[in-house]
Parts: C-alpha cells; sequence; structure tokens
C-alpha cells in the first residue's frame, strides 16, 4: 500500500520536513499541529480554550482532505 501525505489549504504551515496527513488505506495519522491560526500565523488565543479550539478546526480540515472526520471511527 501506498501512504497518502498532504499538507490541506488552510491549516498552518508545518515548521519542518513533514506533512501534516499520513494515511495508508483506512489508517490516518495527524501529526505536528499547534494551535496556531493560520489566518495570522499566530497563536490563536492566550488560553488553553482558544488554543485547542483551533487545533480541533484543523483536524476537521485535514480529516475532511482525506474524505474522513471527527466522527468516523474505524474498527
Amino acid at each position: 500500500m501506498r501512504v497518502e501525505k498532504s499538507t490541506p489549504p488552510d491549516t498552518m504551515v508545518p515548521v519542518g520536513p513533514y506533512n501534516h496527513i499520513g494515511k495508508v488505506g483506512d489508517f490516518i495519522t495527524i501529526g505536528g499541529t499547534a494551535g496556531i491560526d493560520p489566518a495570522i500565523g499566530e497563536v490563536a488565543g492566550s488560553d488553553v480554550v482558544s488554543q485547542t479550539t483551533q487545533i480541533l478546526n484543523a483536524f476537521e480540515l485535514m480529516l475532511e482532505s482525506v474524505n474522513s472526520d471527527l466522527h468516523t471511527f474505524f474498527i
């Protein structure tokens, strides 16, 4: 099987030589995501709630890019 790798638009630019999403079959990994607002390139707010919300929003975009979502579970 081939590894599909990508960094979807509207997500933060990786700070290293990696992609945000890796997918092999039904197995999906997300790596290196911080609470950075890509629109301004800075931390999304000064509290953990704002930053966590930003991370979850980024997860949604990343998962949608590989035809998945936060509500899909593979058993």
